[in-house]
C-alpha cells in the first residue's frame, strides 16, 4: 500500500512537473538553435601547436681527428752507417728518436742523394703504444730506378718494434741486435739505416716475407727489382 501512494506520488510529480520542465527545455532549444555556435577557449601551447620536428642524420661525413705531428726540422746531413758523426748528437734525430719512443706522430728531412729523405714517426689510429715508421721520397725527387721509373712519394712503411741495429764490423756477413733506445739520435739513426738497407738483406730480399713483418710500399719492390736485375 505504502509502495503504491509512493509511485502514484512519483506519476503525480511528474505530471505536476511537466509543464514547466517542457517550457524550459523548449526555451534553452529556442536560445541556442539562434545563437552561433559555441567557441571553447583553450590555452594556446606553442609546443603543441607546432608540428614536431625530428632531427635528420646529417649528410656531412665526420670530420677526422686532427692528428698533430711534431716537426723536428732538418738535419745538417746525408747519414752514414760506418760514420758515427753524422748522426751522433745530431738534434733532428734527437727529435725522431725521442717521439719514435713516445710513440708519437714526428717528421723530419733527412738529406740523402740516393735513398729516401722523408723521415716520419707515425701513431695509429686507436692504438696508443703502437708506430710505424716510414721513409719516402719526395713529391719532386728526380731520382729514378734501373727502368726509368720516377721515385717520387714511393715509400717503405714498418712497425716500430722489428727495427734491429746493423752491425757491419764483418759486412760480409752483417748481424742484427735489438736497437739501444737511450742513445735517442743512435736509436733514430738506426732505424733509417735499418728502412734503408737492414730490412732487405736480413730478410733475403723475399718480399712475402718482408711483407708478413707489416711492410708495405712501392720502394720495398723497387729496391727487389732493382737487386734482382743487377744479378
Amino acid at each position: 500500500m505504502v509502495i503504491l501512494i509512493i509511485i502514484g506520488g512519483l506519476g503525480f510529480g511528474v505530471w505536476y512537473y511537466r509543464i514547466p520542465i517542457v517550457g524550459l527545455w523548449n526555451s534553452l532549444i529556442n536560445k541556442f538553435a539562434g545563437s552561433p555556435a559555441l567557441e571553447v577557449e583553450t590555452t594556446s601551447n606553442p609546443n603543441l601547436d607546432q608540428p614536431a620536428v625530428i632531427p635528420l642524420p646529417s649528410s656531412e661525413p665526420p670530420s677526422p681527428p686532427v692528428v698533430s705531428v711534431k716537426e723536428c726540422g732538418t738535419a745538417g746531413k746525408a747519414l752514414k752507417l760506418d760514420t758515427p758523426s753524422t748522426y751522433e748528437n745530431d738534434t733532428v734525430l734527437l727529435c725522431l728518436g725521442a717521439s719514435a719512443l713516445a710513440c708519437e706522430s714526428a717528421r723530419a728531412t733527412i738529406p740523402d742523394d740516393l735513398f729516401p729523405t722523408i723521415f716520419e714517426i707515425t701513431a695509429l689510429s686507436g692504438a696508443s703504444t703502437s708506430c710505424n715508421f716510414k721513409l719516402s721520397y719526395a713529391g719532386d725527387s728526380a731520382l729514378t730506378d734501373l727502368a726509368g721509373k720516377k721515385l717520387a712519394f714511393q715509400f717503405v712503411s714498418c712497425p716500430l718494434d722489428i727495427v734491429k741495429t746493423i752491425d757491419n764490423t764483418k759486412s760480409a756477413t752483417p748481424k742484427f741486435n735489438a736497437p739501444n733506445t737511450t742513445n735517442l739520435s743512435k736509436y733514430a739513426a738506426n732505424i733509417y739505416f735499418y728502412g734503408t738497407l737492414g730490412l732487405f738483406v736480413e730478410n733475403n730480399l723475399d718480399l712475402a716475407k718482408i711483407q708478413s713483418l707489416g711492410c708495405s710500399g712501392e720502394y720495398i719492390q723497387t729496391v727487389i727489382a732493382s737487386y734482382n736485375a743487377k744479378k
